[in-house]
């Protein structure tokens, strides 16, 4: 399973820098032609989101590259900025329902909730389906991963319908990025539907999931977690995750901008 505090650390401090960690503008608009440090600069300009050329900088590369990382990082950065062009929003939210609404089986086999060697009923999806095993387990791993995230980071109240259905399925990856998402978003109706993944999934998410808990900030819903967890194996690393993403948060907002 991946690591939740990668994750968190995104979630919490997105680009976040000292200004003396701050490449001048006119630096960053250059690198913006470059492909190998285009999705870099796209995050950084997000801090330069009052220079006039920004935007329509971004805009411009999103329409000449063919890449599709640079096109996500260049979608999140126009989210960021609250560009109000439906665009952006839907290109990073087509590879995520392309996630959710996968029917494969799950990648791995399990042992004791752990992954314990491929799946034979992955192999024989594959097959069923003309896909490559090794570019299938690559794509429903570290790609699926890396185009959730995305949306993640995005926090647009419109992913939540994604992470919804992701909350059911087979793909654990998916599961674990779906309960973060809904975490970030922070709407207390899904705290339940999160809580009751952790008894349902075959494999191990719990770390997941209780990070994706302690991201509701509100009292009252902390409260309501607390008190839904007590006496169950989630409760006591609830409580260690609600002091590392107040640590967390409390180490961002004290930056020097």
């Amino acid at each position: 399973m991946i690591a939740t505090a990668k994750i968190l650390m995104f979630v919490l401090a997105m680009h976040t820098c000292s200004a003396q960690d701050r490449p001048p503008v006119d630096e960053l608009l250059t690198n913006l032609l470059d492909d190998k440090l285009a999705a870099y600069s796209a995050g950084k300009l997000v801090e330069f989101g009052g220079d006039p050329r920004t935007v329509p900088a971004l805009r411009a590369k999103f329409v000449t590259t063919r890449d599709k990382f640079i096109k996500q990082s260049i979608s999140l950065a126009m989210l960021r900025l609250k560009v109000e062009e439906p665009a952006y929003y839907e290109y990073l939210a087509s590879f995520a329902w392309d996630a959710v609404n996968s029917d494969a089986p799950n990648i791995f086999l399990l042992k004791d909730r752990r992954p314990a060697g491929l799946n034979p009923e992955f192999e024989e999806w594959c097959k069923l389906h003309s896909r490559n095993v090794s570019e299938e387990t690559f794509l429903r791993g570290s790609g699926y991963i890396n185009d959730m995230m995305i949306l993640l980071l995005a926090s647009d109240q419109r992913a939540a319908p994604i992470f919804r259905k992701g909350l059911f399925s087979n793909n654990a990856y998916v599961v674990l990025e779906s309960v973060l998402g809904l975490g970030n978003l922070g709407n207390p109706l899904d705290i339940e539907p999160i809580i009751e993944v952790a008894d349902r999934s075959p494999q191990d998410i719990d770390s997941g999931v209780v990070t994706a808990l302690a991201l509701f900030s509100n009292p009252r819903d902390r409260e309501a977690i607390a008190k839904r967890l007590k006496g169950s194996r989630l409760y006591d690393d609830y409580l260690i995750s609600v002091k590392a993403v107040d640590s967390r948060r409390a180490e961002v907002n004290t930056k020097p901008n």
